[in-house]
């Protein structure tokens, strides 16, 4: 962040006054995300999306000036991040299992996990993968192209917030996994929380990665991820407050493991109002 103020200090003023106008004031966005209106009444609050023409066009000017500079220096500062979840998700696994990694980005989770003998897939809207060794399977966000119980484990990190409907996302992982579900997920326990998480989610995304990457701010409080995981047919039997566990991106960050409570069948049928 200094480092773009110093070297376009107009430009990031603007950019930053104008993202948070939008992420403050419902009124002035033109949609608000169909999930964030679902789950307004039993979670308390709404996210917004930022999917504004101005920010839209804020994020491919910042991206093509000095996004890219600095998503280079940010990518080296995060190079351990991986190592970091795979240490925190390993607690919860089994040795030699299956695993679907969903939503996978560069894939480096999941090849760390494979080195220690799991059977990893890798699963995403996009690819994004740095190398092709493990499986890999684009799917359309909604759908999972997968047998019931077909994995032992299934891994959402920090995937959830970027899905616009998250029940589908959360429900197909629960009808593939047979153990569980890990989640790492962004949560707020105020509103300044929730304003931090929104602009640093949509300036890492957006701006240090890529300018079409889906951002529709969908984070909950702790307590409402829970409620979240039972409505979508599951029950967290582990949960742990992570903190701001990667300075470079300051959200907040806690671990979920989801057990499914519902056979696939009623999980599908079941209306989340």
């Amino acid at each position: 962040m200094y480092f773009l103020f110093k070297r376009e200090p107009a430009v990031m003023r603007n950019i930053v006054w104008r993202a948070q106008k939008i992420i403050d004031h419902k009124a002035e966005i033109p949609r608000l995300n169909n999930f964030a209106d679902r789950l307004d009444a039993i979670a308390g609050g709404a996210s917004k999306t930022v999917d504004h023409p101005r920010i839209v066009r804020a994020a491919e000017l910042l991206h093509s000036t000095v996004g890219t500079t600095l998503g280079r220096f940010v990518s080296l500062g995060l190079r351990n991040r991986s190592k970091n979840i795979v240490a925190l998700s390993s607690e919860f696994l089994n040795y030699d299992s299956s695993i679907l990694d969903l939503g996978c980005g560069d894939g480096e989770v999941g090849r760390l996990l494979s080195l220690q003998g799991h059977a990893v897939t890798l699963c995403d809207v996009l690819d994004y993968r740095k190398s092709e060794v493990l499986p890999f399977q684009l799917y359309d966000g909604k759908s999972l192209p997968f047998e019931n119980d077909s994995f032992d484990y299934v891994l959402l990190l920090t995937v959830l917030h970027h899905s616009d409907d998250p029940r589908l996302v959360m429900r197909e992982a629960l009808r593939v996994a047979r153990e569980s579900v890990i989640i790492i997920e962004s949560v707020y326990f105020n509103e300044t929380h929730r304003k931090i998480n929104s602009f640093f989610d949509w300036f890492y995304n957006r701006v240090l990665n890529d300018p079409n990457i889906n951002v529709p701010l969908n984070f909950l409080t702790p307590n409402a991820w829970l409620k979240f995981f039972e409505y979508s047919g599951g029950k967290a039997v582990h949960m742990e407050h992570l903190g701001i566990n990667e300075p470079l991106v300051p959200e907040w960050h806690t671990l979920y493991v989801v057990k499914p409570t519902l056979d696939n069948h009623q999980a599908n049928a079941r209306s989340f109002r």
